[in-house]
């Protein structure tokens, strides 16, 4: 059995809503990886994926925006409180390790929320584990290869974890690993074959992940819906919560994504998934 050693700390208050619940902390040893595991609140268990090089302290202001779930993130080898790197390994076997992980917390089966390189994560949990995923939510994310690429500056900026603050940011040898999981990584081929309820949202001035990629993942994958903010980039999710978290919210807890009449528009007037992108998925799963 894996050993699990407790740790408790209490969160910060946010400043606009009551205090949140106290959140629990565990180092998990998962095989040859130690991972530290934060669980909040009570609810439908809901997973949280971070970007590249962030930790589980990176959901501080989205998460007194998602009351009424349990939250559960964690961070990546080589990141945050969790052990370092012992070999690296690709999305699918980062995938396994998140199975092994939700297995080991007793969850059977959970709603993935994954933002930038943790919605690629998703998107490989959802389909190496399918039974595990209820429902899925791709935020500011991309296909990986294959996908339309961001503008070379804001590329840039993310090959070293450097942006980070000083003794806040991954270890260098996480970090690149992580950035040889996403290089060589594509979903392009079997996300027609993804299952679950998906809410693809984008912001439409984003250097990092161009919209087009959302348009693209909300097009391929069979059951989705596409939900474009205004005027955000690739830091929607943490700069604009209160715009982002509550179509979010609505969508994990109905009965799944409902799909959009044909010739419908996403925020920004541009054709949904079941709209002119419905002919492009249907072409290429054939």
């Amino acid at each position: 059995m894996p050993r699990i050693r407790f740790v408790r700390r209490r969160r910060r208050p946010h400043p606009s809503l009551r205090p949140a619940a106290p959140r629990r902390l565990e180092l998990i040893d998962l095989a040859a990886d130690t991972v530290r595991v934060g669980v909040e609140g009570e609810g439908p268990p809901l997973l949280l994926l971070a970007g590249i090089g962030a930790d589980l302290d990176m959901w501080a202001p989205v998460s007194p925006h998602l009351r009424g779930f349990e939250l559960v993130t964690f961070d990546p080898p080589g990141t945050g409180g969790s052990g370092p790197v012992r070999y690296p390994v690709g999305m699918p076997g980062l995938a396994d390790l998140t199975a092994r992980l939700l297995e080991t917390l007793g969850r059977e089966r959970v709603d993935v929320l994954g933002y930038s390189w943790g919605g690629a994560l998703a998107q490989e949990l959802a389909h190496r584990h399918p039974g595990l995923v209820r429902r899925l939510v791709l935020c500011a994310t991309t296909c990986g290869l294959g996908g339309m690429p961001g503008r070379p500056q804001a590329l840039a900026a993310l090959a070293t974890p450097w942006r980070y603050d000083p003794g806040r940011g991954p270890r260098l040898a996480g970090y690149t690993a992580q950035l040889c999981a996403i290089a060589r990584w594509s979903s392009l081929s079997w996300l027609h074959e993804l299952e679950q309820p998906t809410l693809v949202v984008a912001g439409d001035d984003d250097a990092v992940v161009p919209l087009g990629n959302a348009r693209l993942l909300a097009g391929r994958i069979r059951d989705s819906r596409l939900h474009v903010v205004p005027g955000a980039g690739h830091l929607l999710l943490i700069d604009q919560p209160e715009d982002v978290v509550p179509p979010v919210r609505r969508f994990l807890l109905e009965g799944g994504a409902s799909s959009a009449p044909a010739g419908a528009t996403d925020a920004c007037g541009a054709p949904t998934a079941r709209g002119a992108w419905s002919f492009l998925a249907r072409s290429r799963t054939g």
